[in-house]
Formats: C-alpha cells, sequence, structure tokens
C-alpha cells in the first residue's frame, strides 16, 4: 500500500514464515470480489486445506511446471493460531492465470463467497468473515451504511487512540494493510487487529511499526 504518510519506512511488525520451497497455494475472492492467494510449504498442506476451507477459498497444488512458475510470484503466506491464513491480494492477471487450474466446483465455491454465500463449514447461513460490529469499527458501520469511512485516521503518531485506523505490515514484501487500534498500552506499544482480516489473532506494533493513513483519507 502506498499510502503511508510516514517520512521513514517503519520495521514490520512481525516476521513471516521463511521463504521455503511452496507447492500448496490458497487462492480465492473475498466479500468484495478481491483476488488473493499465497503459497506455503508443502509440508503444511492438511493446515493450508483447512485454512482455505473456512475462509472459502480454494486449494492448489503446484504439480505442473506451467503452474509451478505462476506460484514463484506469489508472497509466501502465514498460517494463523485461529486456522485460517495471511494470504495477501493479487493482480487480477494473476488470479485469472490461477483460476484456470481450479475444477469447476472449486471455481463456484470461491465465487459463491464473493457473492456473499457462506465461504466454508463454520457458520453456514451467514456469509464469511463478516466484520464484527462494535462502536470503534468504521469499517463495518461504512459498509453497512455505503457510506466511505473518515474521521478515524490520526494526524500524528502522537494521537493514536483506540478507534484509529494506521497501517502495519506482515512484511514489507507484503505491502501495508489497514489495522483499527484496539488498546493503547503503557509501555508505548498498541494492540491493533486487521481491518481487511477479520477473525485473525490480534498483534502488537511498536509506534515505530506504524504508518499513517492521510488523516482526509475517505476510504476509497
Amino acid at each position: 500500500m502506498s499510502l503511508a504518510a510516514a517520512t521513514t519506512t517503519p520495521e514490520p511488525c512481525r516476521g513471516r514464515t521463511r521463504d521455503l520451497p511452496s507447492s500448496v497455494v490458497i487462492v480465492g475472492l473475498d466479500e468484495r470480489g478481491k483476488p488473493h492467494a499465497s503459497r506455503f510449504p508443502a509440508g503444511v498442506t492438511a493446515e493450508v486445506e483447512a485454512a482455505a476451507n473456512l475462509m472459502g477459498m480454494a486449494v492448489l497444488k503446484a504439480e505442473s511446471g506451467a503452474l509451478a512458475k505462476i506460484v514463484d510470484q506469489l508472497t509466501v503466506g502465514k498460517l494463523f493460531a485461529s486456522g485460517k491464513a495471511f494470504v495477501p491480494f493479487v493482480s487480477q492477471d494473476v488470479y485469472r492465470q490461477l483460476e484456470a487450474y481450479l475444477p469447476i466446483a472449486a471455481r463456484k465455491r470461491v465465487k459463491n463467497r464473493a457473492d456473499g454465500g457462506s465461504g466454508g463449514t463454520e457458520d453456514k447461513g451467514k456469509p464469511a468473515d463478516t466484520p464484527i460490529p462494535d462502536a470503534n469499527n468504521t469499517y463495518a458501520k461504512a459498509k453497512a451504511s455505503g457510506k466511505p469511512r473518515s474521521g478515524k485516521y490520526p494526524e500524528d503518531w502522537d494521537k493514536i487512540a483506540v478507534g484509529h485506523i494506521v497501517l502495519a505490515s506482515e512484511e514489507r514484501a507484503d505491502g501495508w494493510w489497514t489495522a483499527h487500534v484496539r488498546e493503547v498500552r503503557a509501555d508505548g506499544t498498541y494492540l491493533l487487529e486487521w481491518e481487511e482480516w477479520v477473525g485473525f489473532d490480534r498483534f502488537v506494533c511498536r509506534r515505530d511499526q506504524i504508518a499513517l493513513l492521510h488523516p482526509d483519507y475517505d476510504g476509497k
């Protein structure tokens, strides 16, 4: 993400899984139809398949040379204790190349999730990864109302407060992602929660590991 208002590049909050040879891919669409994909080591295939099922996405195994070349372009993903996985955005072109290898049934399941259907085996009858409403979750309220987010972007690092939206990163190569500030701690760290990845574990960042959006950013 290129919207950070930082004069220097902050350090990532947490390192990702080291770049091992990977042959298993999670690929799919989020509830807004945006394409996602990431690769994982073959040794965690069972965990990857379980995560994809929970997220309403599909799994590919890079068993052909042509597919392996596409997979090599992907970021290494991360598995979370919640059972889900961190699967970054990819371009429409890369997604279409991966989609061509999916069975028809898998394509339908992924599209169903993007269209608002249940993504996995949990909470059937409700859209997968529905944002959890709370008083500080401006993303959930904006999505419900159809209006852009506003008024939740701190003007400076010393003004970061609970309810603000900031930028955090798993790894520089993965880019920067919006996160809600859930707690400002006495030791100068912040408890954050991903905005786009509802249900994933909360995490802690120092001030120098956080980037800011422009305070007038409207969420578009």
